[in-house]
């Protein structure tokens, strides 16, 4: 179900009602999408007895909506400074432009521009009494050196033990956000494994990241359950 002209709380109320999947469109996230993510999620844990998890899931979803609103903002800035975005040189140029913007707090600038190109993100809900299912995607598939910089992240997320020791390593293009890194650890300290976390590009030319919020002690990732097959 997407929120579109219709009145939102009714809307929103109805749709988790009925464990209906619910989708949100943005180009650059407002303040009034933030009240809509925070209803949405809000809704759905009241309905499961599970509103204590609603700050950790807020921040986590937040975040991956920034982390592909960031992803599109990098593709608009090689578009149009004419940037091969496999050059190696070019992406180093590319990335400091997008350190210029994110550091110059810029970013609402481009809202308009990102819009006109259709570079858009896609926050998608699904849920049942097990688990809250959330899918952040956005149009593009993620290039070998993206692939290898979230490995890495993902990795040395597993060896950092808490999220002071990752705030000292962060780099200029997390400065809007604590990054993947801080999704591992967070999940961690909350009992979940990491596993219920994933971000890869799919078989339609998009990077979808996943995210699996448990509400019962055995749920098992669908990840796992999927490598037992």
């Amino acid at each position: 179900m997407h929120l579109i002209n219709q009145p939102l709380d009714n809307l929103i109320e109805s749709a988790v009602e009925q464990n209906r999947i619910l989708s949100l469109k943005t180009y650059l996230l407002s303040v009034a999408g933030c009240t809509i993510l925070d209803q949405i999620i809000s809704t759905i844990l009241g309905k499961y007895q599970q509103l204590a998890l609603k700050g950790m899931t807020y921040a986590l979803v937040k975040e991956l909506v920034m982390n592909a609103t960031k992803a599109n903002l990098k593709r608009t800035l090689f578009e149009e400074h004419n940037l091969a975005i496999a050059d190696a040189a070019d992406y180093e140029q590319g990335m400091i432009l997008l350190r210029q913007v994110l550091q110059e707090s810029r970013v609402m600038e481009y809202k308009n521009r990102l819009k006109a190109k259709d570079y858009w993100t896609m926050i998608t809900f699904y849920f049942d009494e097990t688990v809250l299912n959330i899918k952040v995607k956005n149009s593009f598939p993620l290039l070998p050196i993206e692939e290898e910089r979230v490995r890495q992240k993902l990795e040395r997320a597993r060896q950092i033990p808490d999220l002071s020791e990752l705030l000292a390593e962060l780099d200029d293009t997390e400065s809007a956000g604590l990054g993947l890194s801080m999704i591992c650890i967070t999940l961690r300290n909350q009992g979940v494994d990491n596993r219920s976390f994933t971000l890869r590009s799919n078989n339609y030319q998009e990077t979808a990241a996943k995210l699996e919020i448990p509400f019962v002690k055995n749920y098992i990732p669908k990840d796992v359950r999927l490598a037992h097959f």
